[in-house]
């Protein structure tokens, strides 16, 4: 799958679902600590694959992370070799070293101390009566002993969140 070899995802649109399925392993990561953080970067032109998983090496496993399609989130653990190339239009290999450029590198060697399933919120239209509803899974996110980290669906992309508060969309936040 995404030509990750050994790479089967169960992909969740339904954060209750996701829950039923992974909250043992998920809780099992709190009060471990993120050894390193590891994405997918093109070669030749040098920038973050966001389109591939985000891998969080903790002291006790391998957590994968991946926004798919809009609404669409993938939670994987152990099933990506970091040492294995990858087969997705062009030069896409695993890296580390990279969190510099993407602001990571402060989250290495923190304590997680609670994690928490992100659901965006669609708004009710000023003036408009209804309530408020929920879609897709938007996201897991880390309460850490400084700061806070997420990986999000940026609408079928990773990307990163580094406070709670993001103001481009706004989300229900559930702890497990």
């Amino acid at each position: 799958m995404l030509g990750i070899d050994n790479y089967t995802p169960i992909f969740y649109t339904d954060s209750a679902q996701l829950v039923a399925n992974e909250k043992e392993k998920l809780t099992s990561l709190i009060g471990q600590r993120i050894k390193e953080i590891w994405v997918a970067w093109e070669q030749e032109e040098n920038y973050w694959f966001n389109s591939l998983p985000v891998i969080f090496i903790l002291e006790n496993c391998q957590l994968e992370l991946c926004a798919y399609q809009s609404e669409v989130y993938a939670i994987t653990f152990n099933q990506i070799n970091v040492d294995d190339s990858v087969d997705f239009f062009g030069a896409v290999k695993w890296e580390k070293d990279k969190l510099k450029q993407l602001n990571l590198t402060s989250y290495i060697n923190q304590e997680v101390i609670s994690i928490e399933i992100m659901e965006p919120i669609v708004e009710p239209i000023s003036g408009v009566k209804c309530e408020y509803d929920t879609f897709g899974v938007g996201g897991i996110g880390f309460s850490l002993e400084k700061g806070y980290l997420a990986v999000c669906n940026g609408f079928d992309e990773n990307r990163f969140i580094y406070e709670r508060k993001y103001s481009c969309f706004t989300y229900k936040y559930t702890k497990i």
